[in-house]
Order: structure tokens, then C-alpha cells, then sequence
């Protein structure tokens, strides 16, 4: 083979190396499969809300309206939500701040990987860490029954031993949380459902706008 014929077999080759170093970097999926495999902490509750699925799907799938919508209501914690390429970047004033890459965004099921830190006095040590969070829901008449359950896996080893010794009290922060802030957006999508006008006095104009095009996009 003359150094001209084999030029062709070097270009194949050096093209099936860097396909096999794309395929072997991990995607948010293999990550998000990974944390729940081996996460540190996991919790799992159910919920029923009183809305429309058509409701349900537009307020989840824009983060950034919802967002909006609750801190126009004075919910709290007062969530800062932004898009930043293909991520959800979430902040809070608790301490905990987070960028969510969609795994899964399927009717009734929505998976995100989520890369986060949190500064908070429950769980010390615990700066860096990964989570996945997973949302079932399915239409039960005017509600939307569903499961949403949060695994979070430690940056560290040391992180992780922290998570497993103080599993009681940071169990029952996460439970607080997500019963609280399903409570509250249980009270907002009923409200959007039945109290529109009430809705548009409080959020304003600008707001009331946003949320109608994205309800007749939903419906």
C-alpha cells in the first residue's frame, strides 16, 4: 500500500476514534440514570392538584412563566428562574442554586438532570452535588394526580456520608418544601382556572398576557 492509497484508511480511522470519543462522553441521560442508581438520598411523594392536563402542561413547560406567576402571588421561596442554552438555571434565596438540563419532557413524565449547590445550615459540608428530579402525572377528572420524586447524589464521598447521617433532618426539609410549594401551586393553577380575572388584577397586564399565550398554545 503506497503512502497515497492509505491516506482514505487513516481519514476512517481517525473518524471512527472521534466518533467512539463522542459516544463515550456521557449524555444528561447516562448522568441522570447514574444519580438515581446511586443516589445518596431519595424521596418520593405523591400529589394531586386541581387544574386542567391542558393547564398543568403549559405552566410546567415554561419554568420562567411559573416562576414569574409565583412571585407575582408572593410565594416563597421567591424562585429566580432563567434559560440559559438548553439548561433551566433555578436560585432561591434558601441557598440553593441549580441548572437543569430536560432529560425526559413527555405528556406525563418529565426527568431532569441537575447540576446544583446548596448553602444551607441542614445539611453542612454539602456545597456541590447532582440531583434528578421526576415528575409523573396523569388527568383524573378535573385534577392532576401525580408522583414527583428527587434523588441527589453528593459531589464527594464525604458529602455523601454527610447526606446519609443527616438523612432524618434533611428528609424533612425536602418534605416541607415540596408540600409547601405544591400546596402553593395547587392555590395558583386553581385560581388560573377558576378565578382568571382575579389572576390578571394580581400578576398584571404584561404577565396575564404571557400566561393566555401559552394556555391557547396548550389547549
Amino acid at each position: 500500500m503506497t503512502a497515497l492509497s492509505s491516506i482514505p484508511l487513516t481519514l476512517a480511522l481517525l473518524l471512527v476514534t472521534a466518533a467512539a470519543g463522542e459516544a463515550a462522553e456521557p449524555t444528561a441521560a447516562d448522568r441522570a440514570t447514574a444519580v438515581v442508581d446511586a443516589a445518596h438520598f431519595t424521596y418520593e411523594t405523591s400529589f394531586r392538584l386541581p387544574c386542567s392536563q391542558s393547564t398543568w402542561q403549559a405552566l410546567v413547560g415554561d419554568p420562567v412563566l411559573f416562576a414569574d406567576l409565583w412571585n407575582a402571588y408572593g410565594y416563597g421561596p421567591a424562585y429566580q428562574v432563567s434559560i440559559r442554552g438548553a439548561q433551566i438555571h433555578v436560585a432561591d434565596p434558601t441557598g440553593l442554586v441549580g441548572d437543569m438540563s430536560p432529560v425526559l419532557t413527555e405528556p406525563n413524565r418529565r426527568q431532569y438532570f441537575v447540576r446544583g449547590r446548596l448553602d444551607h445550615w441542614a445539611v453542612p459540608f454539602l456545597n456541590e452535588g447532582l440531583a434528578v428530579f421526576i415528575l409523573d402525572t396523569r388527568p383524573e377528572g378535573a385534577f392532576i394526580v401525580g408522583q414527583v420524586s428527587v434523588h441527589i447524589q453528593a459531589a464527594s464521598a464525604f458529602g455523601g456520608l454527610v447526606l446519609q447521617l443527616g438523612r432524618p433532618v434533611l428528609a424533612e426539609h425536602v418534605e416541607n418544601r415540596i408540600k409547601l410549594n405544591l400546596r402553593d401551586a395547587g392555590q395558583l393553577l386553581e385560581a388560573i382556572e377558576t378565578r382568571p380575572q382575579a389572576v390578571r388584577r394580581k400578576v398584571g397586564d404584561k404577565l396575564w398576557a404571557r400566561l393566555q399565550g401559552v394556555l391557547a398554545a396548550a389547549r
